[in-house]
């Protein structure tokens, strides 16, 4: 238990997840100090239903008493129980993710986020040993949180490596007026515009957007061909590839989506898709999930067609975002080259105990080969 008596401390398993837990979860999720799509009850519980193994899974909830005395969820950490693995290798706790989860760490309301991190931390080290290390994958490594995590994390001496660090491309609408002039270079505009001239030769061609009642179980199915046409249904990745991934996803853009925080661009020529991208919204940011596009018109960038569309709309739905996250898992995705703004990520680990202390620097040196060959597969795509 928290020594501070204003707060209390509740350990969770998948089964405790009840209406009122996921309404106050939902609750705190607009009030979070670090918007986390990946981390709403939306995304997490038909992930825990559909993909991840719910036996393993451990939450641990802060509850706050308010001025009239009652609790209120004011952080929520969700992490998978796990023995020795190639990350860690001792027993440890690793942050809730997902094969199809983009961004880790804890839910935490702006208010007192400081020490409602060390309420979740001194929970972590109340376990009599039982962890050694504390694993995030993906997760963000700059603003407000980040800062307070650290500070919490060294006051109870936890002792942080680094497994990799990295840059995602994301867009700052708060700070951007004139948005077209702003996030798209002359070159970039020159491109796009000579592509989308290319593609207007073949026929007609429409962007558009589907949100609320024009989200229809339709828009769903055309991105999921789209997606599956590609590398990802040859690799068999893509949504359609497994019928749980696929349960798992209708079942989280249905949840988004019933609060209009769900939505999905479509770039069509004569008429028919030939681009789709599924988003989504958690507190005043926006998450882009997964794109998808017909191979037949590589040629004509029809990818980046569409995400450039969706920036030239001045649609309500980008206008009312602080910054879009574009999840990509390095500094080469193709959105780099439409949005300049980056976000400092990383992965790694908290070492808990004594015994998960001792095992850093060989933590440390596992995940410098690992980085080496990352380095070098990246080298030898990009000569191909």
């Amino acid at each position: 238990m928290a020594s501070n008596p204003e707060y209390k401390i509740k350990v969770l398993s998948s089964s405790d997840f009840d209406e009122k837990i996921l309404s106050a979860w939902e609750d705190l999720e607009c009030r979070a100090i670090e918007p986390n799509g990946y981390l709403s009850p939306h995304f997490v519980i038909p992930a825990i239903k559909f993909i991840v193994d719910k036996a393993n899974l451990l939450g641990i909830a802060v509850e706050k008493t308010n001025r009239g005395g009652f609790p209120q969820l004011s952080g929520i950490g969700l992490f998978h129980t796990s023995g020795a693995s190639k990350h860690f290798p001792l027993p440890h706790l690793t942050a809730f993710s997902s094969k199809h989860s983009l961004l880790s760490g804890l839910l935490v309301d702006q208010e007192s986020a400081e020490t409602i991190v060390r309420n979740i931390f001194e929970q972590v080290c109340n376990f009599n040993n039982k962890w050694h290390g504390l694993v995030f994958h993906d997760q963000i490594n700059d603003g407000e949180l980040s800062a307070k995590t650290s500070s919490a994390a060294q006051d109870l001496g936890l002792k942080w490596k680094y497994f990799r660090e990295w840059n995602r491309p994301i867009l700052c609408l708060k700070t951007i007026k004139d948005k077209t002039g702003h996030i798209l270079g002359k070159s970039m505009k020159k491109s796009i515009h000579r592509s989308m001239r290319r593609l207007e030769e073949l026929g007609p061609v429409d962007w558009r957007i589907r949100c609320k009642e024009t989200l229809t179980d339709s828009a769903l199915d055309r991105f999921m061909f789209l997606e599956n046409l590609g590398w990802k249904g040859e690799g068999h990745t893509s949504i359609l590839s497994n019928n749980a991934d696929k349960s798992f996803f209708l079942e989280m853009i249905k949840n988004f989506g019933k609060s209009g925080r769900a939505f999905v661009t479509e770039l069509t020529l004569n008429e028919r898709p030939i681009s789709s991208t599924v988003n989504f919204v958690s507190g005043g940011a926006g998450f882009a999930f997964k794109i998808g596009w017909d191979p037949l018109y590589a040629k004509y960038s029809p990818g980046i067609l569409n995400e450039a569309s969706w920036l030239e709309s001045n649609d309500p739905t980008i206008c009312g975002l602080n910054f879009i996250d574009s999840g990509s898992s390095d500094d080469t995705s193709y959105l780099s080259s439409l949005w300049n703004q980056k976000r400092a990520m990383c992965s790694g680990v908290y070492a808990i105990t004594a015994q998960g202390k001792l095992a850093l620097p060989f933590v440390g040196f596992a995940a410098k080969i690992k980085n080496y060959i990352r380095s070098r597969k990246k080298q030898q795509k990009a000569h191909l």
